[in-house]
């Protein structure tokens, strides 16, 4: 068995630090914030899934295996980190998995109003990705969701992806975070709020820095930029095309070159890109899904500590 006094040995790298979610929460924009400080180093694929895809139980395959997305960093770099939003739907299953194999990390979760993240989600795999069928509207996608957590609906004869039903739950924040601090040290997460990343940009990364130890100041003239803004494709055999390659090339090889990768995100949007953003969310379906996350609301407050300000106003 592989040792973790022997990493060194075996010139392996592996994370101190993990952006562990929530999915269209600004974790994108925060990772590419992150890799341009020069005390951190980020996984040559932004989403390496590994805690729940490629994760084996064999420690000496996973630790081999999972460092290969950090081969590039160098081992005197303070903060190697990935970012896989997915990971806290997964809960305990995902936490013991970390607390196994790593050596005391600390993770990230960014938080987002439940009831705007998954319209977000929903409008940007339906929209941008093309996972969700443009027949679909939201609504709809709401009942799948319910049915199959549930029970009632069968995934493997639909055209939606797993992770696309579960993402209704998903909003239930207090209960995977529940069950991460029972198996992690609670010292070693931080819980951040999309709203906040939102409206002070600067001020968000600082708290970072100072949850990560590393200099702020870095962050005082930086340019701030959005990613993964949600849009439609005006061709949509392009867009898939592209995207394609894009997951089977660029990702691995543009994703450290802002300078690079951005103007040619910026052109193909041109090219391709129909409309930014998406419209409403219809008044009734919005009051029911807060109802939905109520509770799960009123849980979080109990876990982070009624001195925690959580900025979704319902």
């Amino acid at each position: 068995m592989l040792r973790h006094d022997k990493l060194k040995d075996h010139k392996l790298r592996i994370p101190n630090f993990i952006i562990g979610g929530t999915s269209k929460a600004a974790t994108t924009s925060l990772f590419n914030n992150l890799i341009e400080h020069p005390e951190v180093c980020g996984s040559s694929v932004r989403e390496t899934f590994f805690f729940i895809g490629r994760y084996t139980d064999n420690p000496e395959h996973d630790l081999l295996t999972y460092s290969s997305y950090f081969s590039r960093c160098q081992p005197n770099t303070k903060i190697i980190m990935e970012s896989t939003p997915g990971y806290l739907e997964h809960g305990r299953k995902t936490a013991k998995r970390i607390e196994s194999l790593l050596q005391a990390p600390k993770l990230l979760f960014i938080l987002r109003d439940p009831v705007d993240r998954l319209f977000s989600y929903f409008n940007f795999m339906k929209s941008s990705l093309l996972e969700i069928p443009s027949t679909l509207n939201f609504d709809q996608y709401i009942k799948l969701c319910l049915q199959y957590s549930e029970g009632e609906y069968d995934q493997n004869s639909s055209c939606l992806r797993k992770m696309d039903l579960r993402a209704l739950m998903a909003g239930r924040y207090s209960f995977y975070l529940k069950e991460y601090m029972e198996v992690i040290d609670p010292s070693r997460i931080k819980v951040g709020f999309y709203e906040d990343f939102k409206e002070d940009n600067f001020r968000f990364m600082q708290d970072i820095c100072n949850f990560l130890e590393i200099d702020s100041k870095f962050y005082n003239n930086f340019d701030f930029k959005r990613s993964n803004v949600t849009y439609s494709a005006r061709f949509k055999s392009l867009h898939r095309f592209v995207w394609f390659f894009w997951n089977a090339f660029f990702i691995k090889h543009l994703s450290h070159r802002r300078k690079i990768k951005e103007p040619l995100v910026a052109l193909y949007k041109k090219i391709n890109s129909n409309q930014k953003g998406y419209g409403l969310m219809d008044q009734q379906t919005r009051e029911w899904l807060q109802d939905f996350y109520r509770e799960s609301k009123e849980d979080l407050k109990i876990l982070l500590g009624h001195d925690v300000n959580i900025p979704w106003n319902w």
